[in-house]
């Protein structure tokens, strides 16, 4: 929280820090939007203050250490992600040229999502994984519903058993949170492709680091599809996680869709949006 804290406007700063522990850990996300005041999801606080443009532009200032061409190709995806893996997204004037996104200007709102640190890898769905083999997954579900964290738990499960060469591809650094070459998180005897695309870096990993299981967060393009389909074929096993209501729905999206029918996963994990997590094995 510490790394939030640091960018936050200072009123907003000496709010958060008049709470007490309870609230701070039940903290998800802050929402900063001109001309209406900040929102503490989920907590149900009244601010007594106004967000205005001139605390997005220091807000912004402090997250790019003062030098706003730093986070050009950040600034391209509309999210920019913070040391210890917290989720800046911006919102504002999209730049379109020749109907391809460009990036986004004159930012009105930014939303900071909270990495946390949780044990979940204790939970009964990833026990039944473990116990399983870990086979390769898919973990669906919405927006918020806990998808990154619950890949992470797997790789911190996995990982405390030194006997799987666990390779993570972490193309927003936030799985894995490195920080001048480590992670934020407990995560020992695992290999990190920090800030790489992830279909480049599944073809690296199987090239060069022998891994038994590659981990990706938010596949769906073409790219996804083959890079998957090839780390099949080399008898890799891949965790990967997609947005989707339920398993219907993902399977509508054509790259995912062909990767079930292909059966490069043998289990999906549905969460829903109350992170509540439901083992589905996949019919052959």
């Amino acid at each position: 929280m510490e790394e939030v804290l640091d960018v936050l406007p200072h009123n907003l700063q000496a709010y958060i820090q008049t709470l007490d522990q309870d609230e701070l850990l039940q903290i998800e996300e802050i929402r900063l939007r001109v001309g209406y005041p900040p929102i503490l999801v989920p907590l149900n606080h009244s601010l007594p203050f106004i967000v205005s443009e001139k605390d997005i532009e220091l807000c912004l200032s402090q997250i790019s250490n003062h030098s706003f061409y730093r986070l050009e190709d950040e600034l391209k995806q509309g999210f920019i992600t913070l040391k210890g893996g917290h989720r800046v997204g911006l919102a504002g004037s999209v730049i379109i040229d020749n109907s391809v996104y460009k990036g986004i200007r004159t930012i009105s709102s930014i939303n900071i999502r909270i990495a946390k640190e949780t044990n979940l890898h204790q939970s009964a769905v990833i026990h039944m994984l473990k116990k399983r083999g870990w086979p390769s997954t898919l973990v669906i579900g919405p927006p918020r519903s806990g998808k990154t964290t619950f890949l992470r738990a797997m790789a911190q499960a996995c990982a405390s058993q030194y006997i799987h060469s666990l390779t993570i591809i972490d193309e927003r650094s936030e799985i894995a949170a490195m920080s001048e070459g480590k992670s934020v998180y407990t995560l020992p005897h695992v290999d990190v492709l920090d800030r790489c695309p992830k279909a480049i870096g599944i073809m690296m990993a199987i090239r060069s680091l022998s891994p038994s299981i590659i981990l990706v967060d938010e596949i769906g393009s073409t790219q996804d599809k083959e890079a998957i389909q090839e780390a099949c074929f080399a008898g890799v096993t891949v965790w990967a996680s997609a947005h989707g209501r339920d398993v219907q729905d993902v399977k509508k999206r054509k790259s995912i869709g062909e990767l079930l029918s292909n059966q490069a996963f043998a289990y999906i994990v549905e969460l829903d949006a109350n992170k509540t997590s439901t083992l589905i094995k996949v019919k052959s």
